[in-house]
C-alpha cells in the first residue's frame, strides 16, 4: 500500500468510526448497538431517593448513573429497589433506562426509544452494579446521599 492509498484508507476509517458515535443537535449521542457492547461504562453516583416503612419490611428505593470514559460522554441511569425476603436482600433495576443514547440501524437510521431502551438494559445486565450500589447505600453515612 503506497502513501496516498494509506492516507486515503485512513481518512475513511475515520470518517466510518464518525459515524459509529457521535453527538448530535438533539443532545443524543447516536451510535450502532454493537459500539455499546464495547464501550466500558464507570460508577458515576448511586443515591438512595425514599425510604419508608412498613410492618415488618423497609422499602428503598433509588437511582444510579453510569458514564463512559469515551468523547461524546455516554451516560445511563436507572431505579433500583431494594428487594428482601426473610434470607436475601438484593437490588433490582426498575423502569426503562434513562439515557441520552439512540441506536442507529445499518442504515444509519434511528431505531426509536422503546428499542433503543430494550438494548441499553442488555448492556445493564451485563454490568455488575448492584454490588457497588449496594456498597453505596450501605454505608455508614450514604442513606441520606451517597456519592462515588
Amino acid at each position: 500500500m503506497n502513501k496516498d492509498n494509506l492516507v486515503t484508507h485512513l481518512t475513511v476509517q475515520q470518517e466510518t468510526q464518525d459515524l459509529i458515535m457521535r453527538l448530535s443537535d438533539d443532545g443524543f449521542v447516536r451510535m450502532a448497538f454493537s459500539e455499546l457492547m464495547k464501550t466500558s461504562l464507570s460508577h458515576l453516583v448511586s443515591i438512595n431517593e425514599e425510604t419508608s416503612f412498613s410492618a415488618p419490611y423497609t422499602h428503598i428505593f433509588g437511582y444510579t448513573e453510569w458514564v463512559s470514559l469515551t468523547t461524546p460522554v455516554i451516560s445511563v441511569g436507572w431505579d433500583w429497589k431494594l428487594s428482601h425476603d426473610d434470607r436475601f436482600i438484593k437490588i433490582v433495576r426498575i423502569g426503562q433506562p434513562r439515557s441520552n443514547l439512540m441506536f442507529l440501524d445499518y442504515m444509519q437510521c434511528d431505531i426509536g426509544m422503546d428499542n433503543t431502551e430494550m438494548l441499553i438494559n442488555q448492556k445493564i445486565d451485563m454490568i455488575a452494579w448492584e454490588m457497588i450500589v449496594k456498597e453505596q447505600i450501605f454505608k455508614l453515612d450514604s442513606m441520606v446521599l451517597s456519592y462515588s
